[in-house]
């Protein structure tokens, strides 16, 4: 993208469909106005994730270094009984 934001993309994707909303057939009704999401940062990214997308919302577990592995592998943390492996993507 250019010097615009993700966020202000959005905004302009919404005011494009609200423009060309007035277009459409009487199935008018039908129509949902409304989107949830949830922003974030991601390094120095705004990025924006729809609900449908998202399965849960976590604080940083507790993790296990791992030994011989890179050094964006921040390691391994038990998550109600199963171990996923944490990334550093900064």
């Amino acid at each position: 993208m250019s010097d615009t934001s993700s966020f202000d993309y959005l905004l302009e994707l919404s005011r494009r469909c609200h423009v060309g909303i007035n277009a459409l057939p009487s199935a008018r009704d039908q129509v949902v106005m409304s989107w949830s999401g949830v922003g974030f940062l991601l390094g120095e990214h705004y990025c924006v994730a729809a609900m449908d997308d998202i399965a849960e919302v976590l604080t940083e577990p507790a993790s296990t270094r791992l030994p011989g592995v890179k050094p964006w592998v921040r390691g391994v943390a038990n998550v109600r009984g199963r171990l996923l492996p944490l990334i550093d993507l900064t």
